[in-house]
């Protein structure tokens, strides 16, 4: 039995080392196989990671309600928590790559602190995490999250109707894992459901105010590129377009854009959707008005886009005139939230020298 003992000594001894390796093998994991959102690999590899969670959760409180009587599967089961904090870390690293690549930093920031801070606290509450109220609270975030993007992958649109569904999906499906795990220790889960239930609404609260205040990012959308032209034409599946010429520090300092009194400008967006998935953008122009200190909307342009490409779908919009000041163009939902944004100067005199540029 001393080798048994040894590998004890040895988790006691470095716990907090192996839970910080067992969740970065998963981030690493994440980071080499979760290339698009809609590829079945990536949603295998969640799924995957969510039923060893599950599992795991059920091993653990059947060896808490009976104690295995076996000395090696009594050790066996000391590795298990090892394996959720893999999955959970791996869970919420991929949640976190998906989403921070779905809209805008701006608006979406608190979700994404969210994540950050779960990522932080799987590392390191990992004795609090035991508990059964915040293992099936967080094993339904989970599920929701997942859900919130999977959904329209699968049925190939978005809107509030599919939003709520993701919600009730992750509403069973927490309450089937609660079902199981009654059957296992029915008196702890009976102790414990008042709170669990006050946790899952919380959760589900928290998350449908998130979207509905457009702050969720517009997953499973993600913006490839953004700017802003003197012209913009398609030829065959190319863009066409003419720009001036922008010093090195543009995107820090700002862009400037010069145009004449009354002139027309373009914006064009690359927009990634997921195969099959069909929906519809709308380009916001809005400039700044200085007096009122606000921004104020001068037009939004709609148009649909088809997912599928790597590249995401283009498509572009004309405006004008344009004034001299500050501009912006947000690319949003049809319900608002924001997708990407470029913001730029317009400054008034004659059309710049320009020069060609062909987006692919």
């Amino acid at each position: 039995m001393r080798p048994l003992h040894a590998v004890k000594g040895f988790v006691e001894r470095y716990q907090h080392q192996l839970s910080i390796g067992a969740f970065l093998v998963g981030f690493t994991i994440d980071t080499i196989v979760l290339k698009r959102i809609d590829l079945l690999i990536s949603h295998v590899l969640i799924l995957s990671y969510l039923s060893v969670v599950v599992v795991v959760m059920l091993l653990l409180h059947r060896a808490a309600a009976r104690p295995p009587r076996f000395e090696l599967v009594r050790r066996v089961y000391q590795w298990l928590p090892f394996a959720a904090q893999f999955a959970f870390g791996g869970m919420f690293s991929g949640f976190l790559i998906f989403y921070s690549q779905a809209g805008s930093f701006i608006a979406s920031w608190p979700f994404l602190l969210v994540l950050v801070a779960l990522i932080l606290t799987n590392e390191y509450l990992r004795s609090y995490q035991w508990r059964l109220t915040y293992q099936s609270t967080l094993l339904f975030f989970c599920v929701f999250t997942f859900s919130i993007y999977a959904l329209p992958i699968l049925m190939g649109r978005m809107g509030d109707g599919v939003f709520e569904l993701s919600g009730v999906l992750a509403l069973v499906g927490v309450s089937g894992f609660l079902w199981l795990l009654y059957l296992v220790d029915g008196k702890r889960v009976r102790m414990s459901l008042s709170s669990i239930v006050t946790g899952v609404l919380i959760v589900y609260a928290s998350v449908t105010a998130l979207y509905y205040s457009n702050i969720l990012p517009p997953i499973p959308l993600a913006l490839k590129d953004i700017g802003v032209y003197h012209r913009v034409v398609k030829l065959n599946d190319q863009y066409h377009v003419a720009t001036e010429s922008q010093p090195w520090h543009a995107r820090v300092s700002g862009v400037v854009v010069t145009s004449p009194e009354g002139g027309t400008l373009f914006a064009y967006s690359s927009v990634f959707a997921p195969t099959r998935l069909i929906t519809s953008i709308v380009h916001r122009w809005e400039y700044y008005d200085t007096q009122r200190g606000l921004w104020v909307t001068a037009a939004t342009i709609p148009f649909s886009i088809f997912g599928g490409r790597d590249g995401g779908y283009r498509g572009y919009s004309e405006y004008g005139p344009v004034t001299p000041g500050e501009w912006r163009v947000s690319v949003e939902t049809v319900r608002g939230q924001l997708i990407g944004r470029e913001t730029f100067t317009v400054r008034s005199g004659s059309t710049p020298t320009l020069e060609s540029r062909i987006l692919r």
